[in-house]
């Protein structure tokens, strides 16, 4: 059985990029570039190698679009752009509700020469709320009221 690779009928003919998409909105494709580079560059900081290749690959398709006035923006590499972000959309979220509940550490300790060691399991949460606000300080400027005995 053959598989025909081309169409059925005659050649569909390239569709011309909406003039308003070529005027105004190149700037936010420029801006989703940009920020698919950054976040490619934050997950290799990060050692997330596999992400930063997806997100800079990404990047690289936004840049692909809307380079030469949005000339290589055709409705079906626009849709797939779509679903691939979409895809990594619904990944991330589900890495997402996976760290909400926060992460849990052990420690270990073992007693001198014995053999019996203890485990304490912590587990800390997403939002420490030490972490989130500092603890309150006395202001360096006001001063303190100090009691003496006399």
């Amino acid at each position: 059985m053959v598989v025909p690779l081309g169409g059925m009928g005659p050649e569909p003919e390239e569709q011309e990029v909406p003039e308003k998409l070529r005027s105004s909105h190149y700037i936010g494709w420029y801006c989703i570039f940009v920020l698919f580079m950054a976040t490619g560059i934050g997950c290799i900081v990060a050692l997330k190698i596999f992400d930063a290749l997806i997100a800079i690959i990404i990047g690289i398709w936004a840049y692909y679009l809307c380079k030469d006035s949005c000339k290589n923006m055709s409705q079906q590499c626009l849709f797939s752009f779509g679903i691939m972000c979409v895809v990594q959309c619904v990944m991330e979220i589900i890495i997402l509700c996976m760290s909400l509940p926060g992460r849990r550490t052990q420690t270990t300790t073992a007693n001198g020469g014995q053999a019996a060691h203890g485990a304490s399991p912590r587990r800390s949460r997403l939002l420490d709320p030490l972490l989130v606000s500092p603890p309150k300080r006395a202001h360096p400027l006001r001063p303190r009221h100090h009691t003496s005995c006399s």
